[in-house]
């Protein structure tokens, strides 16, 4: 499960939807209170409420203003990328000084609000894993195991500030004190279909696309295109000239070509 230690989780953005759902399992909800916190597979709920004789213990429902249905499923393709991915498996190498394993995920996300269907969307996540910490498995060193995990996360927070925001700590515990850590970099890759489905589910208005950045883009596009056609035509000539006998003289500018035969005539260098 997803969480980075000490901060409640929050999902501001689709974005932060795909970090906190839980990869290891499929088929369950997820949902999304006013303050925009995230519970997964429970409702949300306040603590424990005893009343004024101390006897009865009562749970307060904290209202929902959205919630996901999400499918989980493994990829074994390499189709899925993220810009920082080359960059998260370097850094969780060199701090754990293991060879990290890489995990692709595919996400399918039905949303509702209140009682009305909006639809489904997908993302994808992808994970990289570093082997178990030092300690793993053994007896009596738990407190040791995640340590050294929360160790190796402090470290690559520090030297890879643009991966802090997707690292965390997981595993789990044994019998006889043991433990089971690992640092793991979760990439969220998401879809815009995903952004505007997140952003109506919570009420939130979604970011238009302007004309202005259309043209922006068809006039970008167009300047390239024709510095494209341009290269093209120059890579063309000199293809042809180099076909051509005598093409080696052709290519020289003429005035070399006169001081060259000067020389080689004897007339002066």
């Amino acid at each position: 499960m997803s969480a980075r230690q000490g901060e409640r989780r929050v999902a501001n953005s689709a974005a932060d939807l795909v970090f906190y759902t839980d990869t290891s399992e499929t088929d369950y909800p997820i949902y999304i209170t006013a303050q925009r916190e995230v519970w997964l597979k429970s409702r949300p709920h306040s603590g424990e409420y005893i009343d004024e004789r101390g006897v009865v213990k009562r749970r307060y429902d904290v209202p929902i203003v959205a919630s996901f249905y999400v499918r989980v499923s493994k990829l074994e393709s390499d189709g899925v990328t993220h810009p920082l991915l080359d960059v998260a498996i370097s850094a969780v190498r060199e701090i754990t000084k293991g060879e990290p394993e890489v995990f692709k995920y595919a996400l399918t996300y039905e949303a509702h609000r209140e009682d009305q269907y909006l639809g489904e969307a997908k993302a994808f996540a992808i994970k990289v894993v570093s082997q178990k910490t030092p300690f793993s498995g053994v007896k009596g060193e738990r407190a040791r195991a995640w340590a050294v995990a929360f160790t190796w996360r402090r470290r690559l927070a520090a030297k890879y500030p643009m991966l802090a925001p997707y690292t965390y700590v997981s595993g789990e515990e044994g019998k006889k004190a043991r433990a089971y850590a690992r640092l793991i970099v979760k990439l969220p890759v998401v879809t815009r279909e995903l952004e505007v489905l997140f952003a109506r589910a919570l009420g939130a208005p979604v970011a238009a696309t302007t004309d202005e950045e259309i043209g922006e883009l068809e006039r970008l596009i167009a300047e390239k295109e024709r510095e494209l056609a341009e290269l093209k035509a120059k890579l063309e000539e000199l293809k042809r000239l180099r076909s051509l006998p005598g093409r080696i003289a052709s290519l020289v500018p003429v005035g070399e070509r006169e001081r060259r035969e000067k020389v080689e005539a004897g007339v002066g260098a």
